[in-house]
């Protein structure tokens, strides 16, 4: 998605009409993140979750993963701390494998930051090179 395209799609009618260009940027960077590159491994996980819930989850990973070589093998990323909660593959294992949505999003959010964007972000998007409103 552009950021035009972002910026219709969150901005409300009539702030996107006032043409105020921080208030159409802090419209959008409400929520906007960014997924980055992230290692990590069980302290992550308790981290994430609690030292409860990340160990009962680590218990059920670790029984699974005798007969679930994808598994098996996250696992050994997990405990040398190599598990990258950012990357596409680990974000899709998360998603595949643990059942608690807010669980998951929570591990998914170790690799998540704040993408806020500018004023001067909307203008370079928003308007002409004489500062005509364009959208």
């Amino acid at each position: 998605m552009t950021l035009l395209e972002e910026i219709k799609a969150k901005c409300p009618a009539d702030v996107l009409a006032s043409h105020d260009t921080q208030a159409i940027a802090t419209a959008v960077s409400t929520g906007r993140v960014r997924v980055i590159s992230v290692l990590g491994g069980i302290g992550t996980v308790m981290e994430a979750l609690g030292p409860t819930a990340g160990a009962a989850l680590l218990d059920s990973l670790t029984t699974l993963a005798t007969t679930n070589s994808a598994v098996k093998w996250g696992m050994v990323l997990i405990n040398r701390g190599d598990f990258d909660f950012g990357s596409v593959a680990g974000r899709g294992m998360i998603d595949a494998l643990v059942t608690d949505k807010t669980q998951a999003s929570a591990l998914k959010a170790v690799a998540e930051i704040a993408d806020p964007i500018t004023a001067q972000d909307v203008r370079l998007v928003c308007q002409d090179y004489d500062g005509n409103w364009v959208v």
